[in-house]
């Protein structure tokens, strides 16, 4: 369903672009060379600026605090990566290859993992990453969470099954669990419902722990269950043990533009790493992420 929601986005976008090169070409007299290149800049400009509006609103949340490392410097290569991984997830990635397996490794010696993605997304949102996690020998598996706007609980059996597809594909008895966004929150719903003894670890991608005040600009019942202070989230904590939240660890980055303030990312009793210089779709993608979570995934095999 998401894939196909997005090609509508493509559409609109494409749209535009050929209304807006018309325009300069039949009304404005440009060249047709220059009303065919404006127009053709619709659709990546439209990202730049959307991110930017979020950046912006995330740098307003921080007023006050001590400012991320890197200034004004990591602010711009986070806007302008984020700005790649934005087209990249919705131009070339979700649209066409969500339904598509990921890449997956069969080395024995490494934990298993399930990928859960994020809000309005698909799992072909992990392709980049899960090369990576295939080339270093994990077995994968990933879900598609739908409908897209469902509550969150609605997701869980999704994702037991995901979780006895890999532990039946793999014989492992434990397994690692990786989300990015909602995704995060999914998991922590799932091991409230079903217990830790099949968790080797978590790892989480800038996930709203504590809810997110861009919630209030989404839709859907899973949005409004990641607002900060939403019932829901105050039902899951209270829910919650120490000896589930000590599997996770938690990255999240000061420059993210969709979860803010940023610190609302953290969670009592897990471990947590902070980076500067990537946006929030591109915890996802980042290879600036990975360090720490292949050193989280050792701690995860050593458990097992």
């Amino acid at each position: 369903m998401i894939a196909w929601l997005v090609r509508g986005v493509l559409a609109a976008q494409l749209l535009a672009a050929l209304a807006v090169g018309w325009w300069l070409a039949e009304r404005a007299g440009w060249p047709a060379w220059a009303a065919a290149l404006a127009g053709a800049a619709v659709p990546p400009f439209s990202h730049a600026w959307t991110i930017g509006m979020q950046s912006l609103a995330g740098a307003w949340h921080r007023a006050g605090s001590a400012p991320p490392a890197g200034g004004p410097v990591a602010a711009v290569r986070a806007w302008l990566g984020e700005t790649a991984a934005s087209i990249r997830s919705f131009a070339l990635l979700m649209p066409w290859s969500g339904d598509a397996p990921l890449p997956s490794g069969a080395d024995p010696r490494r934990v298993p993992i399930v990928l859960v993605h994020g809000y309005f997304c698909n799992r072909a949102v992990w392709r980049p990453l899960a090369g990576w996690l295939a080339t270093r020998g994990h077995p994968l598996e990933g879900v598609n969470l739908e409908p897209p706007f469902a509550a969150i609980d609605d997701y869980l059996p999704t994702l037991e099954q995901a979780v006895e597809r890999l532990r039946a594909r793999t014989g492992a008895a434990r397994v690692a669990l990786v989300g990015h966004s909602m995704g995060g929150i999914v998991i922590r719903a799932w091991i409230a419902r079903h217990g830790h003894d099949r968790v080797a670890g978590v790892v989480t991608l800038g996930s709203p722990h504590q809810g997110t005040w861009s919630a209030r600009f989404g839709i859907g019942r899973n949005v409004a269950q990641m607002r900060a202070g939403s019932p829901w989230l105050r039902s899951l904590e209270a829910s919650e043990s120490p000896q589930a939240r000590a599997l996770f660890t938690v990255i999240l980055t000061l420059h993210d533009n969709i979860v803010m303030p940023q610190a609302a990312q953290t969670l009592a009793g897990a471990r947590l790493h902070v980076i500067a210089g990537v946006g929030h779709m591109s915890l996802a993608q980042s290879p600036a992420v990975r360090p720490v979570l292949a050193e989280a995934l050792a701690r995860a095999e050593s458990a097992r």
